[in-house]
């Protein structure tokens, strides 16, 4: 089980992110690929969609826990990722392999009780 969703702005399609299921026994999902076009950064839209997302996952469809990574060196993805509420978890260490080197991964996770109420 997994999908994409559309993030929309001023009725314009501003980004997206996927999601996939790795443990349907465990209640576990993953997070994948937020991108923002960057003629809507800024403005707080990525943060917005993040949130939205995570209730989606975490209450909607029913999901415990919530996961996501990102790149080492990825200042900008490890800032939001704090801001959105997840909880980092660790390093990956030399996880992927990107332009012939070995990059580590920041690990992060957001249980469903750990989620902020609206």
């Amino acid at each position: 089980r997994g999908g994409r969703l559309i993030v929309l702005a001023d009725g314009e399609r501003a980004g997206a992110m996927g999601y996939r299921e790795v443990s349907e026994a465990h209640g576990i999902v993953g997070g994948e690929a937020l991108a923002i076009h960057p003629g809507f950064r800024g403005r707080g839209i990525g943060i917005e969609a993040t949130r939205l997302f995570q209730r989606y996952l975490l209450v909607e469809l029913g999901f415990h826990r919530l996961e996501v990574a990102c790149y080492g060196f990825n200042e900008r993805a490890i800032a939001h990722a704090e801001r959105a509420g997840y909880v980092r978890e660790g390093v990956k260490r030399k996880a992927y392999l990107r332009h012939g080197e070995w990059q580590d991964a920041v690990q992060f996770a957001l249980l469903r009780e750990e989620l902020e109420q609206p």
